[in-house]
């Protein structure tokens, strides 16, 4: 992988992780996540336009940059199933989030068996999702 195929990864995936851990935070809006994802796939199709990526790195910036707009794709849709059946967002039960108690024999009773699947479901998305250009041959 280039250096700018790394960056453009490590950016997918920084910023995946701050609004997934950040998810219920009130600076966190739906807005600002769109806007975000829109805005990087805008840079990629630019820098693409332009000839400013080669060839080489086409698949893994678009990917990368596409992938804040599948995490909010998915996140939002396992909301609106968590609301189903739930009746409440999902908790994230992932190490590190302020939503679980995370210590050594922590008891997390208001956690389901589809809070652990979708947290996982969406931390395997967030390292996956940027290499969806190479799978479908961007």
């Amino acid at each position: 992988m280039s250096t700018i195929g790394l960056i453009s990864f490590s950016i997918a995936i920084g910023i995946n992780s701050i609004f997934l851990y950040n998810r219920k935070k009130r600076w966190n809006t739906s807005y600002l996540r769109w806007l975000t994802g829109i805005i990087l796939f805008i840079i990629a199709l630019i820098a693409i336009y332009f000839k400013i990526i080669v060839d080489s790195d086409v698949s893994i910036f678009i990917g990368s940059f596409s992938a804040v707009l599948i995490y909010n794709t998915f996140d939002a849709i396992l909301k609106t199933v968590s609301m189903r059946l739930h009746e409440r967002d999902f908790y994230l039960w992932l190490r590190g989030s302020d939503e679980i108690n995370d210590s050594l024999h922590g008891k997390n009773p208001h956690i389901k068996l589809s809070d652990k699947v979708f947290s996982f479901f969406l931390l395997i998305l967030i390292f996956t999702a940027p290499f969806l250009g190479y799978f479908f041959k961007l």
